[in-house]
């Protein structure tokens, strides 16, 4: 029984580490892409300020995706994390604007949808002292 226990600290102490080295390179891009897209890409000041009021709008929709899924806790981290990132993989090939927009868009979008089944697992496999 205590070996089971085990197993499932140290699975959820790799996915964790997992998660955050996978999050890392986007969350980097995601920050620095106003400077790229005015810099490189000669964005107008509306498609930088349209991507900065996106992000507190994407926050409060992306409560709907956690809320609505009826599948199990876990699927619905992994979806959410693989549909965030999904449109980064067509940066090299496009050089347009608003692409940046729509995909820095979904990946706020997924990435604040991730968090409740997050914090979900996290609560059903550490203890409650660790988690503290």
């Amino acid at each position: 029984m205590e070996m089971k226990a085990l197993d499932v600290k140290q699975k959820t102490r790799l996915a964790i580490i997992f998660s955050n080295l996978i999050h890392e390179p986007f969350a980097s891009l995601y920050v620095w892409l106003p400077f790229i897209l005015r810099k490189d890409l000669f964005a107008s000041v509306f498609q930088i300020s349209l991507l900065m009021t996106l992000k507190p709008v994407i926050s409060i929709v992306s409560f709907y995706w956690s809320s609505h899924r009826p599948d199990s806790v876990r699927s619905a981290f992994v979806w959410a994390g693989v549909l965030a990132r999904i449109p980064f993989l067509f940066f090299p090939f496009i050089d347009n604007i608003w692409y940046f927009i729509f995909a820095s868009t979904v990946y706020m979008l997924f990435y604040r949808a991730a968090i409740p089944p997050w914090m979900e697992i996290l609560n059903l496999n550490l203890e409650k002292k660790k988690r503290q």
